[in-house]
This record gives C-alpha cells, sequence and structure tokens, in this order.
C-alpha cells in the first residue's frame, strides 16, 4: 500500500472472506496506515476457487478500461452471487483448522460418508453427504443446481488439493454432461488446502438464479 501510494497509483484488493480469516481486518488497518484514499478493500465473502473468480472479474474490467471505482461496486454487486463447493475426503482438517466443529466433522466422517462442503454467505459448512466418494460427486453436482446453476456467461473453474485426479469427474460432468468449455484447473493453494486436506476438489462459478439458493 506505501508502494502504491508513494507511485500515485490506485488498488483494489479483493481479500479471504472476513469470517475465515484476519487478512480483510489487517488489509484495513494497514490502508488506515497508509492515509491514502485510493485503497479500496474488498472482502470476497469467499476463498481459494471463488475469490479468484471475483479477482480474474476485476482483472478484466480493468482491461476494459473499468475505474476502480466501477471494479468495486460491481464486486460487491456480483459477490454474493458466487458459489463454491467442493468434496472432502475428510473432515478431520477442517476441524483441526477450527473450521467446523467436532460434531459436524464427525457427522460427515462415518460409515464412510464422504462430506460436501460449500462457503455460503463468507462461512464454510458441511452442504451434504454420501456414502463414497462416487455418490459424494453425484450430490455436488446436484448441489450446483440448488445453488443457482451454472451461469455459462461468466468465468467458472475448477480446483483440487494434492491430486489433480480428484478434479477429474468435476471436469468430465461440466464439460460431457453440461457441454461446457473445458474449464480452467488449479491446484489449491497451501492455506486453504491444509484445511480441506488431500483429495479434495470444488467447482467455483457464478449462480444463474443466485436467487433460488436451496435451504441447508
Amino acid at each position: 500500500f506505501e508502494e502504491a501510494k508513494a507511485a500515485g497509483d490506485e488498488v483494489v484488493a479483493i481479500l479471504i472472506s472476513g469470517l475465515l480469516s484476519g487478512t480483510y481486518q489487517s488489509a484495513r488497518i494497514a490502508a488506515d496506515s497508509c492515509e491514502y484514499d485510493k485503497i479500496h478493500l474488498v472482502d470476497s465473502m469467499n476463498a481459494t476457487l471463488g475469490e479468484q473468480l471475483l479477482v480474474r472479474l476485476a482483472v478484466q474490467m480493468r482491461a476494459d478500461g473499468a475505474t476502480a471505482g466501477e471494479i468495486v461496486a460491481e464486486l460487491e454487486r456480483r459477490r454474493m452471487d458466487v458459489r463454491l463447493v467442493a468434496v472432502v475426503d475428510d473432515l478431520k482438517y477442517f476441524r483441526k483448522g477450527g473450521r467446523l466443529t467436532g460434531a459436524q466433522a464427525l457427522a460427515g466422517s462415518l460409515l464412510g460418508v464422504k462430506p460436501v462442503v460449500a462457503v455460503r454467505d463468507g462461512k464454510v459448512g458441511l452442504a451434504g453427504k454420501a456414502r463414497g466418494m462416487p455418490g459424494a460427486y453425484v450430490a455436488l453436482f446436484k448441489l450446483m443446481d440448488t445453488e443457482g446453476g451454472l451461469d455459462e456467461t461468466m468465468p467458472y473453474m475448477i480446483g483440487y488439493t494434492a491430486h489433480r485426479k480428484a478434479a477429474e469427474p468435476i471436469h468430465r460432468y461440466l464439460t460431457q454432461n453440461l457441454g461446457l468449455e473445458a474449464p480452467l484447473c488449479r491446484h489449491i493453494g497451501t492455506a486453504i488446502g491444509t484445511h480441506a486436506g488431500p483429495g479434495a476438489a470444488g467447482v467455483a462459478f457464478f449462480a444463474k438464479n443466485p436467487g433460488g439458493a436451496a435451504a441447508e
């Protein structure tokens, strides 16, 4: 921020959900300490893949000539439309990281049940579960519909932890079942990856019908 101030640049910082991390709060303290009014902070209300969709939207808007204020306004308008759903091999990592309670983690770990998690309203929660990983992927695909459906006109992407093959069922579903163009596929970074654990895979997208998100 100090470097941007010295250069006279304008900053749009898109940050992980303030309900998941202290990053946004730290950025606010740093911005205030600069005493520079051209630093704009956006709480993505999401993480990893979902946050990246907003970053990509911002970069495209900048390339199209949008101002920082216009970018911030659009991000704040669209951030609640972003959906992130994922299959997780074991919830113990979310429990160890404090993102789920022990009871929630236990509920998703009994008898070979594999959980499906989602970021909703800036928080990670258990959104479904199924017996075995194949069932978990089917539950994830159904969840995509109940979360408003994928808007093909907006960016979407998939990600994985440790093993790229974990993302292959999602890739096939998007390209073969839905007939979409091949999505970007990225390794999820270590900060989020340590909470999800190895073998997790997810998809982030803008909801076609944001108001159609299902209940628990």
